[in-house]
């Protein structure tokens, strides 16, 4: 008989195995939005101990808007940094020996996104610049031209170190372009390309008919190339109170001379006038210390740094009194709780910046009722500068 073929229905089938699902992938962590409006603080880290700034330091970057440090770029020796007018490159010149503390000593610029972070241009050297005593300085020597054509640096001389030099540098590769010597100009109020604009004081003389000293200034037009005075715009003659700061519009059409007296001298640069203003209301004991006078981006408010006395220093600002610039009447008057280095307005003015690198501290206030909004404690180690990028256009 024959054998019967055994027919297999589809449901006895061995069932089709499943396909394996991929094991999941992690997500990259989202990029942290850059500040809208960041503010730069320069630590230079001073060691107490060694009596001595360290071989590192820090560039912080801070969003004044949610108070918080955004990021930390950790720098060498000395640093100082300059930002484009649109606010996207940050330079910054810093200094290192090849062995750490020892070797080679080395100056050098580089350049950074200003948004990311992210080096572009790394340590072009620029040997011999020259390096501030303490804390950074108001007027830094590493600064862009107006325009943003070129970026300057300022440099010891060789083999005389008092014979100051000046780098012309490309703003977008650091190359050197020209160096020669530092135009004479101890207040830049334009600095163009082709010409400056400065402010110069000569040193006091004894004044032959009476007590005291007299401090001439003058106004000049500069050529930074060849760094020779070009024109002498016009002169100010027997400024017998001294001079304890000049502070330039922000346009640099203008410039407020404050005296020892706390008398506002303002001098016109395109009407060539200097016209008594008026004179600084300052409380018994309190002195004006030089280089700690701002003004407000249009120039309405004025603000002034003052030692009051109370700690013993002589040297440092522990209250800011605001002044209005057509009464000269004081406004407001801000009481610091330690002393500071230094302080800044916001590109719009609606923000006052005052840091402490004796508290490591940042103070903001806002500008419309002087008061203080925010306070960014244990911040770095010696913070002791504010850098504040232009206002957008």
């Amino acid at each position: 008989m024959p054998a019967t073929a055994r027919s297999v229905s589809a449901s006895a089938a061995s069932p089709t195995p499943p396909v394996p699902e991929p094991p999941a992938t992690a997500l990259p962590l989202p990029t942290p939005l850059p500040p809208e409006r960041p503010i730069y603080i320069v630590d230079p880290i001073y060691d107490p101990n060694a009596h001595a700034w360290g071989v590192l330091s820090r560039i912080l970057v801070v969003d004044p808007d949610k108070q918080e440090v955004a990021r930390t770029l950790t720098m060498r020796f000395s640093p100082e940094i300059a930002l484009s007018a649109d606010g996207r490159r940050l330079y910054v010149a810093d200094s290192y020996r090849t062995r750490v503390i020892r070797g080679e000593y080395r100056d050098v610029v580089s350049m950074y996104d200003a948004l990311t972070g992210e080096l572009l241009v790394d340590d072009m050297p620029i040997q011999r610049r020259l390096l501030y005593k303490g804390f950074p300085n108001r007027d830094p020597f590493l600064f862009l031209s107006d325009d943003g054509r070129q970026l300057y640096v300022m440099k010891y001389g060789e083999p005389d170190v008092r014979e100051l030099r000046l780098a012309v540098l490309d703003p977008e590769t650091l190359q050197t372009l020209h160096e020669g010597v530092l135009p004479p100009c101890g207040t830049r109020l334009q600095a163009r390309s082709d010409r400056w604009v400065c402010a110069n004081t000569t040193f006091p003389v004894e004044v032959p008919d009476g007590p005291g000293v007299s401090v001439s200034l003058s106004i000049d037009v500069v050529d930074p190339q060849r760094g020779v005075i070009l024109e002498t715009l016009f002169t100010v003659e027997d400024l017998r109170n001294g001079i304890v700061d000049l502070v330039p519009s922000g346009d640099g059409n203008r410039l407020y001379l404050i005296d020892n007296d706390a008398v506002v001298t303002v001098i016109d640069i395109q009407d060539r006038t200097a016209t008594t203003a008026g004179q600084l209301e300052v409380n018994a004991g309190w002195h004006i210390v030089g280089e700690d006078i701002v003004l407000s981006p249009d120039d309405k408010r004025l603000y002034a740094g003052f030692d009051t006395g109370d700690d013993g220093s002589q040297y440092f600002t522990d209250a800011i009194k605001v002044y209005d610039t057509t009464t000269w009447q004081s406004i407001a008057t801000i009481e610091l709780s330690d002393m500071m280095a230094r302080f800044a307005l916001s590109a719009e003015g609606d923000q006052l910046y005052v840091v402490s690198p004796f508290m490591r501290s940042l103070a903001i206030f806002d500008t419309a009722m002087y008061r203080e909004v925010a306070v960014l404690s244990d911040l770095g180690e010696t913070p002791a500068a504010v850098v504040v990028p232009p206002a957008r256009r």
